[in-house]
Formats: structure tokens, C-alpha cells, sequence
């Protein structure tokens, strides 16, 4: 039974039988689910990206208006931003609220999670263009503090926030991918920061016209994927933590990667048809588009269409990816 069918015997049956398959079904789960909010009543969709099967989801609350944007995903947990600069986490298979995080004033470029909200966990937020900023928030504190990065304009390699990718945590640090593709690495431990700003991999040429980037863990190891203006290219690099450099890689093997401004995964897939993909948050004809490192073209699930660059696809602007 798919996630889908346990959902509608969940709105049938008024059960826990329901929710208890949704629960098992997660438990299995070998690939994310792409998740966009449909209206501002702020009812969602869950999609299959292979299946190109959807599931409506009802507002969460009563307040739906409290509800503005995805930040970011963490074990199944979504947290959210409202437009009162509130930070909520909703957990949309089990329809679990947390809402214990106080208020930041701060309009973040991006914002990442260490870890499931029901435990320990770490929050950061960058803003600034030229002087950067971290906000930082731990389950164990009451409040938020912030802190401007140090910059030398003469040895350090400037960073401008991306408003366009959420921080990855990889490692015991969080990972910032810049506007022009630099590398931004922030660690917190015990009162004391760190940041360290990497080069971009990519040309000045390429960096200017940059479209979308994106950071994701892959096989173990930090990748980002760069997609130029109006997917006219597609680049996918491997961060060297030893050697502090990127490497450049023409194939995934057999992973699949799904991305979005809000979180990005990857996984090991079994089935030789889907592997060497980069799933996007843009659909044509209602259809979820990939990316091929095959063919270098994109396709959707019904693969009755391929095309060499974004003209005629809908970019989804409030989604994600749910894992």
C-alpha cells in the first residue's frame, strides 16, 4: 500500500489504523516526497515524483494565514516561517506541531537544522550582503543571539548570502553555498564560533549567471549542484574536506538527488531507470521535471517531453522536498 492509500483510509476510516499506516509507510520510505502549498487557505500537496500520483493536505491549523514559507527539513519535520517572524516545526505525516521556538526579527536568507526538533538540535540563519551575519538558536537557550562574520577585505574571500538555498548541516557544521557559488562553513562549540569562507568552483562566467544552487549530502560527503541561467547547463561538484577543494563529478552513480530552495537529499536508489537523475521544484503539464546526467536534458515522469532549458516549466515557489 502507498502513502496515498494510507492516507485516504486515514481520512475514511477517522482511525488511528490510518495514521499508523502513514507512520509505517514513513518508516519505509526510500525516497522524498515533494510538498507545495496549493493556496493561501494553506492547503498543501504531496506529491510522488515517479508515480506523478498527488495527495491534498488540509491546513494544519486553524490559522493558516500563520503558515508562510518552508525554511527547511529535518527527519520529516518541516519547519516553517510565519509572517509574524515566527518559527514553527510541523511534522506532516503525523500532523505534530512544536512551537517552542521564540520569535527572530530577522529576515534570514536562509535557514538550516541540525537535527529532529524533538531533540537537542541547532538553528542558524544567515543575512547581510557584504558584512554577514549568523543568528544562531539552541533547544537549550531562550533566545536567539547573532553574530557579524569577521572579513578582511584584503586575504578573505568576500560571501554573499543566497536567498535561493537553505543551509546543509554535514559534519557538526553548517555549510553555506554564496550567491557566486563560494562555500560558507560555520561551527559553533561551546560559546566559540568559527566561519571560513572556500572558492567557488565554478568560472567568473559561469558564476554570473548562475540560475539556482543547491547543497546536499551524497554518499556520505557535501555536493552542491549549480544549474545556469534558465537550466541552459547543469554542474555537480563534490566538496574534498581533506583537501578543502571541489571535484567535479559527470555522473551520480546510483543516487538520485532532490533539490529545492528548502532542503535537498539524495539517495542510493535500487531501480536502474531513475538513478543519475536531479529531481527539480519545477513541474510541465503538472508533471515533476528532472534532470538527466544521461541524456544532459530534462525530462518529466511520463518522459513525453524533453527539453534542453527551463522555457515552459512552472518553478514551484513554496515547496519542498519531505524525507
Amino acid at each position: 500500500m502507498n502513502l496515498f492509500d494510507c492516507m485516504n483510509l486515514g481520512a475514511t476510516c477517522k482511525t488511528l489504523y490510518g495514521a499508523n499506516l502513514i507512520a509505517e509507510w514513513r518508516a519505509n520510505c526510500s525516497y522524498p516526497l515533494f510538498m507545495v502549498r496549493k493556496d493561501s487557505n494553506g492547503t498543501y500537496e504531496l506529491l510522488d515524483p515517479f508515480e506523478n500520483i498527488s495527495h491534498p493536505i488540509s491546513a494544519f491549523d486553524d490559522s493558516p494565514t500563520y503558515l508562510s514559507t518552508f525554511e527547511c527539513c529535518q527527519d520529516g519535520w518541516l519547519v516553517l516561517r510565519s509572517n509574524k517572524d515566527y518559527l514553527r516545526f510541523l511534522n506532516p505525516f503525523t500532523r505534530k506541531k512544536i512551537d517552542d521556538c521564540p520569535p527572530c526579527l530577522i529576515p534570514f536568507a536562509g535557514c538550516g537544522i541540525s537535527g529532529c526538533p524533538t531533540s537537542d538540535f541547532e538553528i542558524v540563519g544567515i543575512f547581510g550582503y557584504k558584512e554577514v551575519y549568523i543568528a544562531h538558536f539552541e533547544a537549550s537557550e531562550s533566545e536567539w543571539t547573532w553574530d557579524e562574520m569577521e572579513f578582511n577585505s584584503d586575504t578573505d574571500i568576500p560571501f554573499y548570502p543566497n536567498h535561493r538555498s537553505s543551509p546543509r548541516y554535514h559534519k557538526n557544521a553548517f555549510y553555506f553555498i554564496g550567491m557566486h557559488g563560494c562555500l560558507g562553513v560555520y561551527k559553533f562549540n561551546q560559546g566559540k564560533l568559527t566561519w571560513h569562507v572556500y572558492e567557488s568552483p565554478l568560472s567568473d562566467d559561469d558564476a554570473s549567471c548562475i540560475d539556482s544552487c543547491y547543497l546536499v549530502e551524497l554518499d556520505g560527503e557535501l555536493a552542491s549542484v549549480f544549474i545556469g541561467d534558465m537550466g541552459g547547463w547543469v554542474r555537480v561538484f563534490k566538496f574534498d574536506t581533506l583537501d578543502k577543494c571541489w571535484l567535479e563529478l559527470d555522473t551520480l552513480g546510483d543516487y538520485v538527488i532532490f533539490v529545492s530552495r528548502a532542503s535537498c537529499f539524495s539517495v542510493k536508489s535500487k531501480k536502474s531507470e531513475i538513478k543519475n537523475r536531479i529531481y527539480l521544484p519545477r513541474r510541465m503539464d503538472n508533471e515533476i521535471v528532472f534532470y538527466s546526467l544521461d541524456t544532459r536534458m530534462y525530462h518529466t515522469a511520463s518522459n513525453t517531453k524533453s527539453m534542453y532549458n527551463f522555457y515552459g516549466m512552472k518553478a514551484q515557489s513554496s515547496c519542498c522536498w519531505v524525507y
